[in-house]
């Protein structure tokens, strides 16, 4: 243990409720030990992150840009390599699969999740180095955690070592348990992915198998980052050595990270909050006496921004410092002589490293501006209000894809309305978001299986509350008619199978008999029914519903809009889709904090299963944009993935 605290003896002593639960004198001991142990573990690490802030603060800055860029490069480097490959413009759902399984692809693919992973390396060991150094007394400087990051590369790239690429590519991004590096959280599995697992009863417990088993791994072998650059071990024995130095501290040591992740969030978010509240009052002192400021500067619309941008510098500087002061402190204990790592001697830079270090950050300058430019007079645009889509109705307070969910969305007036349609065995269009209904009827049937008349004997209400218990299916013509004398716009996505017969001429037909040709668009996953339509009347506005948007979109001829995951809507993407005169929307958004971004990306709307909740960011969101604007998407650019 590390040390004696006589305070917080007595404060876990005097706790009586212990004896009353009937916790023995022995768990009581280990409580209390416990205690003391992360108090000391805390002034350590405290005392270790002060010595070198100094240092590690512009340098996690400094490659936080760097690393952004990269990224940026390496990222348009693959789409452009696959586009080359398909022979597009583009790479969306229809096309993505042909783009990653062909042989070019699955030679080069790897090739670019090395390189985000050596991005990560090089920085997780810069970090390592520096608090080593100041661990044992010695002032680090930036070009010193320069090289040693190179050193580390370097290292990395030996065959014998490349399990590491596979401990910084996959168990990092996929447990998210332990944030390291800012590159490694572009690997993580995309959202709605995430989404559909979780709505697979046997798919999510096998992701959960896997995920428990990945977490044991990863901290199994949590030290053996440290181990890898502090010594002279390729990472293999570096594992080998993690476990040793885990060995009977596990628990401790994932219960302080666990505590520590809780202490930082606080912080963070008590700073974040502060800094937000007197943003004005900041930018007043900037400006002047006479400066002004929009309104629209809100306290909920800037905490968000400044939560992550902390974040982004926090989490690593934190973990990385726990982890190099608990590496040392378990070496002692397991009475392992720590000598004076090899990096050290091999970690002063050079006149050819500094010249490697000057040409990067030269590079990436200009990279940057080029970037940045073609899009420059949009980023500082005064942005517009998205419209509301209200998808599936307002399924927050009612059976999704229901009457009462439409009739509620009805009373809200969004814009827009979004809802599923499916064709039922004897050929009736009726709503619904699944083809299989077992998630709203407990019963494992298909649309496609049912005639109508079989359909409305089932129960569609029951699994949402008691409430609405016998509720049943609504036709499309129903619906229609519902919003037929409103003001509100409908997206009618359309979920073709293989047992449909003519689903794009019923729907089509469903919507002009009720009037409603110029008050809907026709969404879809997938191009084929899209290029049907517009193949039957090229009068009807289409919009490819997108999980995946790379590049020029915007060059799709046979959609009008796009509805996109929000994840995959940037700044640049929606300037392309604006200046080919289409609209674009972002999908499905259930939180205020990041509406804001999506306000500065200047989408035409925002689909959301909560109305009222998007009601309430859209009226505190910031529409002044300027500077503010550009710094806001550049800080956003900057902490992606926090």
């Amino acid at each position: 243990m590390w040390g004696y605290d006589t305070q917080v003896e007595n404060w876990v002593i005097n706790i009586q409720w212990v004896s009353k639960l009937g916790i023995t004198q022995t768990l009581k001991k280990r409580i209390k030990a416990n205690w003391i142990s992360f108090g000391d573990f805390i002034r350590e690490e405290t005392n270790l992150i002060g010595k070198s802030w100094k240092q590690v603060l512009p340098f996690i800055l400094l490659y936080t840009f760097i690393g952004a860029l990269v990224r940026n490069l390496v990222g348009d480097t693959m789409k452009w390599c696959l586009e080359k490959i398909i022979g597009t413009t583009y790479i969306g759902p229809e096309n993505l699969i042909s783009a990653i399984t062909s042989f070019r692809a699955i030679l080069l693919l790897p090739v670019f999740g090395i390189i985000i992973s050596f991005i990560s390396i090089m920085e997780i060991e810069a970090l390592i180095y520096g608090f080593s150094m100041a661990r044992m007394g010695a002032k680090p400087t930036i070009t010193g955690m320069m090289a040693a990051s190179l050193y580390a590369c370097k290292k990395s790239a030996h065959p014998r070592n490349w399990l590491i690429i596979f401990y910084v590519v996959l168990l990092l991004p996929f447990t998210k348990v332990l944030s390291l590096s800012n590159a490694s959280s572009l690997l993580e599995i995309p959202g709605f992915v995430e989404q559909y697992i979780s709505d697979n009863e046997i798919y999510n417990l096998i992701y959960t198998a896997i995920y428990i088993f990945f977490v044991v791994v990863e901290f199994k072998c949590i030290f053996a980052l440290n181990c890898f650059v502090l010594e002279d071990i390729d990472f293999v024995s570096a594992c080998k050595k993690s476990l040793r130095l885990i060995r009977g501290n596990f628990i401790k040591t994932v219960s302080i990270l666990g505590i520590l992740y809780v202490v930082v969030h606080i912080v963070i978010v008590s700073i974040s909050s502060v800094v937000s509240a007197n943003f004005q009052d900041l930018i007043r002192l900037v400006l002047g006496s006479n400066g002004s400021l929009s309104e629209a500067y809100r306290l909920a619309n800037t905490i968000y921004l400044v939560k992550r941008f902390f974040a982004a510098v926090a989490y690593p500087m934190t973990n990385i410092a726990a982890l190099t002061t608990l590496y040392y402190v378990y070496m002692k204990e397991a009475r392992i002589k720590t000598e004076r790592p090899k990096v050290f001697n091999e970690s002063t830079p050079s006149v050819r490293q500094k010249l490697i270090a000057a040409v990067i950050i030269l590079s990436a300058g200009i990279y940057g501006l080029m970037e940045v430019r073609p899009y420059l007079g949009y980023m500082t645009a005064k942005p517009h209000e998205p419209g509301i889509v209200a998808h599936r109705g307002d399924s927050v307070v009612a059976p999704e894809n229901t009457m009462p969910a439409f009739e509620l969305a009805l009373a809200e007036e969004p814009e827009w309305v979004e809802f599923d349609v499916h064709e039922t065995k004897d050929g009736v269009m009726v709503v619904s978001h699944d083809d299989n209904l077992k998630r709203v009827t407990g019963k494992k049937v298909y649309v496609h299986e049912l005639t109508y008349e079989e359909l409305e004997k089932l129960d569609c209400g029951s699994w949402f509350s008691d409430e609405y218990a016998g509720l049943k299916f609504s036709t499309f013509d129903e619906v229609l008619k519902t919003f037929k004398n409103s003001n509100i716009r409908l997206q009618v996505e359309i979920k073709p199978t293989k047992y449909d017969h003519e689903l794009e001429e019923k729907v089509l037909q469903i919507i002009n008999d009720n009037g409603m040709h110029d008050r809907c668009i026709i969404t879809s996953l997938k191009a084929v029914p899209l290029k049907r339509i517009k193949e039957l009347d090229p009068t009807m506005i289409t919009a490819y519903s997108m999980y995946i948007a790379w590049d020029h979109i915007e060059d799709i001829t046979w959609s009008d809009y796009f509805t996109i995951e929000e994840s995959n809507v940037t700044p640049e993407l929606v300037a392309d889709i604006h200046k080919a005169g289409k609209k674009c929307f972002a999908w499905t958004v259930n939180s205020e904090e990041t509406v804001q971004n999506l306000v500065d990306c200047n989408v035409d709307g925002i689909l959301t299963d909560d109305p009222q909740m998007m009601w309430n960011a859209l009226d505190k969101a910031d529409y002044t944009g300027g500077i503010r604007k550009f710094m806001n998407i550049l800080a956003d650019r900057l902490v992606e993935g926090y």
